[in-house]
């Protein structure tokens, strides 16, 4: 059995984080999310593969559920949804420019903040843990 910190997961969610990190600071930094539209999408995307990667560690290794449950599907949506409409509503607290199309903009990014955390529990479930892991 893995050490927490040196499980496989664990370095790959690390790895997103990082990398979640780093292309938002540049994209800040150079307006990237203003002169390309569909980069927000990219990192609600990335951001909910994070989480799912994310949940689906702690869950497994913490809890050692069995590795085909959909249950882990479920708590990893309610934690890719809550925190992606927690971050939502950031956005509106700290003031980010409201657009006209909020509520499609909102409902665009949930949906790629779940299609993130689909992805990571079906290569989680599904592609890495066939191989042993």
């Amino acid at each position: 059995m893995h050490h927490p910190l040196k499980h496989p997961l664990f370095k790959l969610q690390f790895f997103l984080l990082a990398l979640l990190a780093a292309v938002h600071f540049y994209a800040l930094k150079y307006f990237l999310y203003w002169s390309y539209l569909w980069l927000d999408m990219f990192m609600h995307y990335l951001g909910g593969l994070w989480l799912g990667v994310i949940a689906l560690w702690f869950f497994y290794f913490y809890t050692g559920a069995p590795r085909n449950t959909t249950h882990a599907l479920f708590i990893a949506l309610g934690m890719g949804l809550g925190i992606g409409g927690a971050w939502e509503v950031f956005e509106v607290f700290a003031g980010l420019p409201v657009e006209s199309n909020y509520v499609l903009d909102t409902a665009i990014d949930m949906l790629m903040d779940t299609l993130g955390v689909i992805t990571a529990w079906f290569c989680i479930t599904v592609v890495f843990f066939k191989h042993g892991q």
